[in-house]
C-alpha cells in the first residue's frame, strides 16, 4: 500500500515538473521572440556638470530653445532669474547708441547676468572666446546659429579668477553639436495676441564627416 502511495506521489511530481519546464520554456522563447532591438538609458544627472562643478552651473538644452515663441536667445536665459532684462537693449543704452563709435553695438543681442553690466558677463562658444561686437567686448548673440547649438552652461558665481575682469558676472557658454552629420532645417512664426510683433525665423544646418570620421564640418545660418 505504502509503494502505490509513494509510486503514484512520484508520477504526480514528475508531472508537475514537466508542466513547469513546459511553461518555463515557452516564456523563454516568447522573450526569445520580443527581443530588444534598442536600449535608451535617461537620467538628469548624466553628462551634466550641475552636480560637480566647484562653481554654480546650469545647464540649458537646446528644447529650451525651440520650444519657446520668441526667436532670440536672449530672451530663453532672460528668463532665469539670475539674468538681468535690460541686458538686451543694448542699442538703447548710452554706451550703445547709433553713432559710430567703438561701444557701440546697435541691434546687438547681449545678456546681463546679475545686472553688473553686459561687459561683464563672458561668452563663450565651446569655451573659446567668441568675436566681440565692439570696443566692450561685448558679443552679439544673433552671430550664433540656434540650430547649432547643443546646450548652454551658465556659471552664476564669477569666474574673474579664471577668465578676467569681463567675467566678473559670470560666464555664458555655448556648446556646440559634435559630429553632427545631414541636413536640418526648421523655421519659426510668431504674433502676439494684439496681432503685432511678429517674429520669423527660418535656420538651416548641414553637417559632414571628413577624414574618414577624424573630422566634422558643419555650416548654419
Amino acid at each position: 500500500m505504502n509503494n502505490h502511495i509513494f509510486g503514484t506521489t512520484a508520477r504526480f511530481l514528475a508531472l508537475a515538473f514537466l508542466a513547469f519546464s513546459m511553461i518555463v520554456g515557452e516564456i523563454a522563447v516568447a522573450q526569445e521572440k520580443e527581443a530588444l532591438e534598442e536600449v535608451t538609458v535617461t537620467g538628469s544627472r548624466i553628462a551634466r556638470r550641475d552636480y560637480t562643478s566647484q562653481s554654480p552651473i546650469v545647464t540649458i538644452q537646446a528644447e529650451t530653445f525651440e520650444n519657446r515663441a520668441n526667436i532670440g536667445l536672449e530672451a530663453a536665459l532672460n528668463q532665469m532669474p539670475q539674468f538681468n532684462v535690460a541686458g538686451t537693449q543694448a542699442s538703447l543704452s548710452p554706451a550703445s547708441t547709433p553713432f559710430p563709435q567703438a561701444t557701440s553695438a546697435p541691434g546687438a543681442a547681449t545678456v546681463d547676468l546679475r545686472g553688473i553690466g553686459i561687459n561683464r558677463t563672458l561668452v563663450l562658444i565651446d569655451g573659446r572666446r567668441a568675436q566681440p561686437a565692439n570696443g566692450q567686448l561685448v558679443v552679439d548673440l544673433n552671430t550664433i546659429p540656434a540650430a547649432a547649438i547643443a546646450n548652454i552652461e551658465v556659471i552664476t558665481g564669477g569666474a574673474a579668477a579664471v577668465y578676467g575682469a569681463d567675467a566678473l558676472a559670470g560666464v555664458v557658454n555655448v556648446k556646440l553639436k559634435k559630429d553632427f552629420e545631414g541636413l536640418e532645417f526648421s523655421g519659426q512664426y510668431g504674433l502676439s495676441e494684439a496681432g503685432d510683433a511678429e517674429e520669423t525665423t527660418v535656420s538651416g544646418l548641414f553637417g559632414a564627416s571628413v577624414g574618414d570620421g577624424r573630422g566634422n564640418v558643419m555650416l548654419g545660418g
